[in-house]
């Protein structure tokens, strides 16, 4: 059978290195991804140089999330510095993705000011391919005024590619400023599902703010999933804003779904009469 990633670790960095040579660089991007990150996973980073950037760029070409993974964070960060992160950054939003998801913050982070131009070039299914640990570790590293300056329309793609686990991360304060730097009235764009893991890191101040209409269309993008990811402390937020009556409107479907996320102390906290009105829908 054919060669694996076990053969190339057993025959070590320098055979394998020496059989890409032999073979030549530029028929290894012929290879196929598996074969490369196969191939280039057990080499050292020393090795990657040698083969020149333009060969490293066809191989990156070549290759797939699943092969970056397969190849491992250190190695791809490797193939990403030899390569050059500027190069990187041209190779259009989707690759960049496949790249950066298989590698982790501290390599995210070191590579600076070239993050923005990567930014630039992805698009809302690129962040979320690449997954919200790295799409939080990309947002950490430029901070959120460099993204906000990007315009409203990129910062509401990065949100897209972030989960309520990197909200929660980010903190209140933070998803708070991303949410006012895409505008309000664009988060019911985004669907219920990104839009309960925006609303589930903030606090009942921040939702008040989000005002009264805007909640309306997001609640009405929202089902009892939704509800239940946010949280019980956000869905009432979210009621208490909107209002009781315009929630009843929504039809008794709404109803249900909201009340499916509440648990005993936010029905208190509604009182006695608002979920009495709840329950008649």
């Amino acid at each position: 059978g054919a060669m694996d990633h076990g053969h190339f670790e057993t025959m070590g960095a320098d055979q394998t290195f020496g059989m890409a040579e032999a073979m030549g660089f530029d028929k290894m991007a012929g290879m196929g991804g598996e074969n490369i990150a196969d191939m280039m996973g057990a080499m050292d980073h020393g090795h990657f140089e040698t083969m020149g950037v333009d060969n490293l760029s066809e191989m990156a070409g070549a290759m797939e999330m699943e092969h970056f993974a397969s190849m491992g964070a250190d190695q791809t960060f490797g193939m990403a510095e030899a390569m050059g992160f500027d190069k990187m950054a041209g190779m259009g939003g989707e690759h960049i993705a496949d790249m950066m998801g298989a590698m982790d913050q501290t390599h995210i982070a070191s590579m600076g000011e070239h993050l923005s131009d990567m930014a630039m070039s992805m698009d809302a299914g690129n962040f979320a391919a690449m997954g919200g640990e790295q799409t939080l570790a990309m947002v950490e590293s430029m901070g959120l005024d460099q993204v906000a300056n990007m315009g409203a329309e990129k910062v509401a793609d990065v949100a897209v590619g972030m989960d309520l686990e990197s909200f929660k991360v980010m903190g209140s304060e933070q998803t708070f400023g991303m949410a006012e730097a895409m505008g309000f009235d664009k988060m019911a764009g985004m669907g219920g599902e990104h839009v309960a893991d925006m609303l589930g890191a903030l606090d009942a101040t921040h939702i008040e703010t989000i005002g009264a209409d805007n909640l309306s269309e997001i609640a009405a993008t929202m089902d009892m999933e939704h509800f239940k990811a946010m949280g019980g402390d956000q869905t009432v937020a979210v009621v208490e804003t909107v209002g009781l009556d315009a929630v009843i409107e929504m039809g008794p479907e709404k109803v249900a779904d909201v009340a499916g996320a509440m648990e005993l102390e936010n029905f208190q906290e509604l009182g006695a009469e608002q979920v009495t009105e709840m329950a008649a829908v």
